[in-house]
This record gives C-alpha cells, structure tokens and sequence, in this order.
C-alpha cells in the first residue's frame, strides 16, 4: 500500500501527519506493507535529515519509506491501493486502476475544473470515526480498476504517445533533426532505499485466534488450526487475546522484561540451542516461552510452566517458499498453551499468516529440566 503526500500545509502530511503511524499502528504487518513517498519539496524543504529524525519510529516498525528521486513508480505499479491528497502520485495511482482513499483535500487550492478536482470529488475519504484496516479493505474488495477512468482520461488526448511528442517537440525547438528510431521507454527500475530508510519491527502485539482443533487417536498428535496477526508493539496497542513477542536484539530494550515471548536469533547464538534457552528463561523470568532460532524454519522452544520446564524442537514443513520467521513458532505455541490447552508430544500448528498459511511442527524433547 501507497501512502503518498504532496507538499503544503493542505497535503497529507500538513493536515494528519500522525495517519501514517495510525496505519502502521492498525494494519497487521503480514498482511500490508506501508510504503511513503513525499514530494522532493518536503524532502529539501524541512531537510533529508528532518524527515528521517519525523518518521525514525516508523521506519523502525516496518514503514518503507522512499527516497525523493525515485521509487515512487515501482511502488505505485505494484500497490494494492493508493491513501493519498491532491498530489500528482495519487492521481497516477487512479490513472493505474488502483483503489484510492483521500488523507486530505484542499479544493479551496484547486481549479474546481481540474481533472485533480474531479478525483477529489470521486474518491473517498478516509474516515476518522472507523478502524483504518476495515476501511481499507472495503475499498480494495469493492474497487473496480474503471473506477476513475472517466476522471484520469482528462489528463491526456494521446495516450502512451507521450514519449514520442514530446521528443518531436524538444528536436523542433532544438533545430534539430528527430532521429527515425523508435521512442524507448525504460522499464520502471526497482526500488532501492538506503540501509535506515526500511526495516522490520523487533517487537509485536500478536493476536491469537484457535480456529480448530483436531486430535490424532493413532500417534497422539494434535493439528491446531491458528490466525496470527502482528502489529509493531511500539506503535500498537494491546487487543484481546494478544502477546508481546521481542526479538531479544530489539533497540526497544524496555519491552524484554514485559515480553510473553522472547526469540534469539541464530546469527547470536553463542552455544548449544538448549542451553540457550535455558539463558533466556533465565534472564527474563517473565517470558512464558523462549526460542532459538538454529536455522531457517527451525528453532528450540522452552515453555515455563507449573511442573517445570518443556522443551520443544520445532520445523516447518514444505519447501518452495521462504522459511517461516522462527518467533511465529512461539507465537502459535503461546496461542494454544494460554488458553488452558494442552502442552502434547507433537503439535502441528497450519498458521494463517496474512494471504498465506504455513504448517509448523512441534516435538517435545524426552528430557524435562525442572
């Protein structure tokens, strides 16, 4: 998803800068990507250094946020829909079929005849009073790509010609003879954001929700069919049925000692899996489950429980996709457990992550430390 600004005190950013943690905030992060461009004016107007010191919290719960010369194009390609004003990104992102959502609109500043004007009167505005993540949905379900066909066809007489006039024109006022070849047009070049302009966040709210539940009478085992949904724990609040899990490296340092889940990655690990998460329980006493992460898909597990410590060693299954981030293991695991269930030999988790669903199995070790 496109979040686009324009500069001035009427654009997106002037009138509700606060929208684009709000979003952050309610989106669950696997199932939307945020993704900001603003306007080269905001950009060299407060400063490079002013918008990143702005939006640090953002980029540091998951938002993308471009640079000024370029990225936009890509982005607006591949958007599911477009939250904008009256810039010219939004009306690109309308000319492309795209759902789009209005932050702000000041027609007081536009030609009332403007094709800009008449997007503005035909798009719907982004609503205060209801749960962003609701309103997003409804526009992208209900959206037809014709829906704006009528208003961006004003933008031009001659489409896809473009290229073509206007090299006609820039060799007439050059003197020049135009060349017999054919106009190119570049592909759109990939996105390429510096190294502190995008990355993910190291601390979730995650909501558990059991959707079934289904027991093997043969080897015991027990399929549990899960939804989780993350949203940034330092941007989010709290909802029903909700865990803090936190990477253990998180910048966000405060949230350890209040988290249910804690993950050590594999890139940290010092010795062996089982003594790690034995350190971690150790460390934070009010984490329910720790996890190392031993490799891609894979991690040991540790539940702290009444009668002692479980531990667990848990893969996903099925190959073709990219493994699956180890702290969901303890997410679903967490899921189950807090709700009274039973900690059996073998769990098998099918995740709903996002669009997609995942199978997570689970084993418990014979060795139990007290």
């Amino acid at each position: 998803m496109v979040v686009s600004s324009t500069w001035g005190s009427g654009s997106l950013l002037g009138r509700r800068f606060e929208l684009v943690r709000e979003l952050l905030a309610d989106l669950p992060v696997d199932d939307y990507k945020v993704v900001l461009t603003l306007h080269p004016n905001v950009w060299h107007g407060h400063s490079p250094w002013q918008v990143r010191a702005w939006l640090s919290d953002c980029v540091r719960a998951g938002l993308v946020l471009l640079p000024p010369e370029e990225g936009w194009r890509a982005a607006l390609v591949a958007a599911d829909a477009v939250i904008g004003d009256h810039g010219s990104v939004t009306f690109y992102g309308a000319a492309l079929g795209s759902p789009v959502l209005l932050g702000a609109f000041p027609f007081d500043d536009l030609d009332p005849h403007s094709p800009v004007a008449a997007l503005g009167r035909a798009a719907p505005f982004l609503r205060t009073d209801r749960p962003l993540t609701e309103q997003l949905d409804a526009a992208i379900s209900d959206h037809h790509p014709s829906r704006y066909a009528e208003v961006t066809s004003a933008v031009t007489s001659a489409p896809r010609e473009s290229a073509k006039l206007l090299r006609t024109v820039l060799y007439e006022q050059m003197g020049l003879t135009e060349p017999a070849t054919d106009v190119v047009v570049p592909a759109v070049p990939m996105p390429t954001c510096d190294a502190d302009a995008t990355t993910d966040p190291t601390s979730w709210w995650v909501e558990t929700e059991v959707r079934d539940v289904a027991a093997c009478e043969a080897d015991g085992s027990v399929t549990v069919t899960l939804t989780l949904a993350r949203r940034p724990a330092a941007l989010a609040e709290p909802r029903e049925h909700a865990h803090l899990a936190v990477d253990e490296a998180t910048r966000q340092t405060s949230a350890l000692p209040l988290a249910d889940v804690v993950v050590r990655r594999a890139r940290d690990l010092a010795g062996d899996p089982a003594e790690e998460v034995a350190d971690l329980l150790e460390r934070y006493p009010g984490c329910s489950i720790a996890s190392v992460a031993t490799a891609p898909g894979r991690a040991v597990l540790a539940v702290r429980s009444p009668d002692g410590t479980h531990r667990y060693t848990s893969v996903e299954t099925g190959a073709g996709r990219p493994r699956l981030d180890p702290l969901i293991h303890a997410s679903a695991l967490y899921g189950w457990i807090s709700r009274g269930r039973p900690a059996t030999d073998t769990l098998i988790f099918q995740v709903q992550l996002g669009p997609t669903t995942r199978t997570v199995v689970l084993r418990r070790c014979a060795d139990r430390s007290a």
